[in-house]
């Protein structure tokens, strides 16, 4: 198949998938709405078509420059406008505006399109990626992935945002989603037809078991993080993501937590040097059990997470989290926010907690109960590496996408087929 990708080239998660494509021999074009280096998928043709809003990405949530290993003077300020106070006027600055700069980069999008001739496009999330490819795609049979909080946060935002959406979603052949609340809702509320093909799978293509597995921790991981041994350990990948993970009540429930068990040590990635994350450090004076890391490695990120107890998710806008995944395949607990889409995959008490993403002191309830319950860790581990191995194995969910993809191309020909021949008659 010749398949062209509309996506954040930066993106692990994008990377991911997109990769498996070009190992299986197809022919993959990407068009990146972000800058990207040159050779982010190796064997693809790369063609970087950023949104002016975007150019904000550079800006690191520690507050530096992408292309600075340094951070900058005015670090503080560029934080609160990724992460803190500013963040709010940023997302709504770049609701208005990107939608506003579809139609000017369409005419480049058409270009690429009929350089390449794609038997199929695939927008990999709906803003901006699937409403740019909505205005582009003329002809290609057009696959949209719907990510995280893209119905229920950004669809919302402003009447432009969800006339776009429906636009995206009415022209879309196809559909695929991480959770069935994001079909339910795309068909129901968003103009998806639902006599259209759809797919729930991973977002990420699943879980590569090779890397991500229970197991023990090396004691340099620990001796580096200041971890004794025996130390309960509560990790948070998500970083900041304004609108859709609580961190505030993350350091919120915190106090608590040691107050019980002051030997526990939290670890928060995404978080390095985040004037943001220091503020509320020095309101709980937590330092001493806090360790905000930066972006790590795949390799990293799998040790951490066999170092951890507990992994905390705090999500009021979410699908499926790529982290949460990870964390069940190496046997963390999950202590995440009570929403539609993670009861498909934790159920309360028995394989995880779900808590009130506003409510820090279930959040800590959690914690403590998790950390005091061995028996219960084990058990909710043991239960969620069969479940991972069942839904969510990189070896079984990418050849379901594969196999996807052509179902959606013989879906366009039949209906183009029962068109023809309704004109003809």
């Amino acid at each position: 198949m010749r398949i062209c990708f509309v996506a954040d080239a930066r993106s692990p998660i994008a990377r991911n998938w997109i990769r498996w494509f070009v190992q299986r021999g197809h022919s993959v074009c990407v068009i990146s709405s972000y800058f990207a280096p040159a050779d982010s998928i190796p064997g693809s043709e790369l063609h970087c078509v950023p949104l002016f809003v975007n150019r904000f990405a550079r800006i690191q949530h520690n507050g530096s420059m992408r292309s600075s290993g340094t951070s900058s003077i005015v670090s503080p300020l560029l934080a609160e406008l990724r992460t803190g106070r500013l963040a709010e006027m940023l997302h709504a600055m770049k609701d208005w505006v990107a939608p506003l700069e579809l139609r000017a980069h369409s005419k480049k999008y058409r270009k690429i399109l009929g350089a390449f001739r794609p038997d199929i496009v695939h927008a990999m999330r709906i803003p901006y990626e699937g409403m740019m490819a909505a205005v582009a795609v003329d002809h290609s049979p057009f696959l949209i992935s719907i990510w995280g909080n893209d119905l229920t946060l950004h669809a919302t935002t402003s009447r432009l945002s969800a006339m776009l959406t429906r636009h995206s979603l009415d022209r879309a052949d196809a559909l695929h989603s991480d959770c069935t609340r994001d079909i339910r809702l795309a068909s129901t509320e968003w103009g998806f037809a639902a006599l259209k093909p759809t797919i729930v799978l991973p977002g990420g293509g699943g879980i590569q078991t090779d890397e991500f597995f229970p197991g023990r921790v090396t004691p340099q991981i620990s001796s580096e993080l200041g971890v004794h041994r025996g130390a309960p350990v509560v990790i948070n990948p998500r970083g900041f993501r304004p609108g859709s993970v609580r961190s505030d009540t993350f350091f919120r429930a915190i106090p608590t937590v040691l107050r019980n068990r002051p030997d526990t040590v939290f670890i928060a990635l995404g978080m390095a040097n985040n004037p943001i994350a220091k503020r509320w450090i020095e309101r709980y004076n937590v330092g001493a059990s806090v360790r905000l890391l930066g972006r790590v490695s795949r390799d990293q990120m799998a040790e951490l997470f066999r170092l951890a107890w507990i992994n905390v998710s705090i999500s009021e806008h979410d699908g499926l989290p790529n982290t949460l995944l990870e964390s069940l395949a190496c046997g963390a607990f999950p202590v995440v926010g009570d929403i539609e889409s993670l009861r498909e995959w934790i159920e309360d008490g028995v394989n995880g907690f779900l808590v009130p993403p506003d409510n820090p002191d279930a959040v800590a309830a959690a914690i403590l109960r998790a950390i005091d319950d061995t028996e219960l860790r084990r058990s909710a581990a043991a239960k969620n590496h069969r479940m991972i191995e069942a839904r969510a194995d990189h070896s079984k969910v990418m050849p379901l996408a594969e196999k996807f993809y052509a179902d959606v191309i013989a879906y366009r020909k039949e209906a183009e087929s029962r068109l023809s021949a309704g004109a003809r008659s």
